[in-house]
């Protein structure tokens, strides 16, 4: 907070000296428009050159002073924002004269904007910040609205993990495969899900995930990634698991997404970016063959 007024004092003080610049007897001619008189005596053209350079690095300073500030604390300076824009733990504020991106409830970014401008980035934040580039040449205005309706009916549901969600997903590290290998750049969505043989949860979502994987094989490769020794996997006899399994025992991915509680599902589309995650049991945000569809339609190229 401290450092705002910092550079809202600096700004003060610039604009007091142009004052008296302007009434100090130099050569001050006044504009056609407005209140203030500007300079026009050539030798000052390089003093307004220079405060204007150092007003320019004075925005910059602001941009890197912000960084690290509360979200209640930006918010409590800044207002109410004009647009607002969130997806897991990134949230990305818009303002007449600046756009803000929050993470984990930490500013990480300060980006000065004009209003349309800034209007514009916060109504795309789904498509050009949160999801990157998905390899689509052209994305509607229907299609982007749906997308970010999904993003934000996601948002905000308990997660037992860091959300990546619009983000890329962690490289998938495993040890063995005890099936197949899944196919290396086949173009598929992934679904890949965190479990263990001693976990209730994930066995009762084995079932699921098998009619998932036989209503979407042209189009879904499902993974399963335990960290149990090869010998405890195999040594599971119910239920039947119908797709993809693999073991690290280091966890190496699992721990990449720091999850706390399985099973644990992300849902990866062929350029890696994380469309669905989360626990596929909770209540009113299970994953279903509905969920896996909807997120075809939506991101499919």
């Amino acid at each position: 907070m401290l450092h705002w007024h910092i550079v809202e004092q600096t700004t003060y003080m610039i604009d007091m000296n142009f004052r008296h610049l302007a009434h100090s007897g130099l050569d001050v001619r006044q504009p056609l428009q407005g209140d203030e008189p500007i300079l026009e005596n050539r030798k000052h053209r390089h003093l307004r050159l220079i405060v204007a350079l150092f007003l320019v690095l004075t925005v910059r300073l602001c941009a890197q002073v912000a960084s690290g500030m509360r979200e209640a604390d930006l918010l409590a300076l800044k207002g109410t924002p004009v647009s607002k824009m969130a997806a897991g733990s990134k949230v990305i504020y818009g303002w007449p004269d600046m756009r803000v991106i929050v993470v984990d409830g930490l500013v990480t970014k300060v980006t000065a904007t004009g209003a349309a401008e800034a209007d514009h980035r916060a109504k795309t934040a789904t498509n050009a910040q949160l999801a990157k580039d998905d390899g689509t040449s052209k994305v509607t205005p229907q299609l982007s609205k749906a997308r970010d309706e999904f993003v934000q009916s996601e948002t905000g549901k308990q997660l037992w993990a860091k959300s990546y969600l619009g983000q890329k997903a962690p490289n998938l590290d495993v040890q063995k495969w005890l099936t197949d290998r899944p196919p290396i750049d086949d173009g598929k969505f992934r679904v890949i899900d965190f479990w263990a043989t001693w976990c209730g949860p994930c066995r009762r979502a084995i079932p699921e995930l098998n009619q998932i994987f036989h209503k979407f094989s042209d189009r879904v490769d499902i993974i399963g990634i335990s960290d149990e020794s090869e010998s405890t996997v195999r040594g599971m006899r119910d239920p039947v698991i119908e797709y993809f399994v693999g073991i690290d025992t280091l966890a190496r991915t699992k721990n990449a997404l720091a999850v706390t509680g399985i099973p644990h599902v992300i849902i990866v589309d062929p350029s890696g970016i994380v469309r669905w995650e989360g626990y596929p049991l909770l209540q009113g945000h299970e994953l279903t063959p509905a969920v896996v569809q909807k997120v075809l339609d939506l991101y499919s190229k």
